[in-house]
């Protein structure tokens, strides 16, 4: 079994190479060659969540995201999400690789929205507005600038201090 780290899938998957990725799930999908089941959330004692949501695609693989989702971890240094996603194949069942399911999820989100906004919105866009600006707000704007000519970026965070750094990073950003 392989095990892709944090690291390693940062390094090795890029925004590029998942816009193609996600462009061709999305049509596999619809073709029915791959299924993406229903998502599996289970309350903890706790409070926090533990987070299941398996596929099947029909060349050769299955897999599950496991997730925790805890939302007591504000402040405590600990991100909210943490997992990681197990990879099988058809044949015997295998284990092939468990791999970082955070950098997977930063990296796949923003490419899956700016397919379907290829898809969906004018191609002349010009103007993008991002309402949270976490990780995946980073992972949106990397994306999304890759897919259209930008040239107005607007967001806004509950956290002032969250907006102004997303803003000052997407100055940075071009097609």
């Amino acid at each position: 079994m392989k095990i892709l780290d944090q690291s390693y899938v940062e390094t090795h998957l890029t925004v590029d190479a998942c816009l193609s990725i996600m462009e061709q799930a999305l049509k596999d999908e619809r073709s029915g060659s791959c299924v993406q089941y229903l998502r599996t959330a289970i309350d903890l004692p706790n409070t926090n969540i533990l987070g299941l949501m398996p596929a099947y695609y029909s060349e050769g693989f299955f897999g599950v995201k496991v997730i925790s989702v805890y939302h007591t971890n504000g402040g405590t240094g600990y991100p909210s999400h943490q997992g990681a996603i197990l990879l099988f194949e058809n044949e015997h069942g295998e284990l092939l690789a468990s791999v970082d399911a955070m950098s997977i999820t930063k990296i796949r989100t923003g490419a899956v929205s700016a397919v379907a906004s290829r898809a969906l919105a004018n191609p002349d866009s010009k103007v993008l507005a991002i309402l949270g600006c976490g990780a995946q707000g980073y992972s949106h704007l990397d994306a999304l600038a890759k897919t259209f000519d930008l040239t107005e970026f607007r967001c806004w965070d509950v956290n002032k201090a969250s907006a102004e750094a997303l803003a000052a990073c997407a100055q940075t950003k071009k097609a």
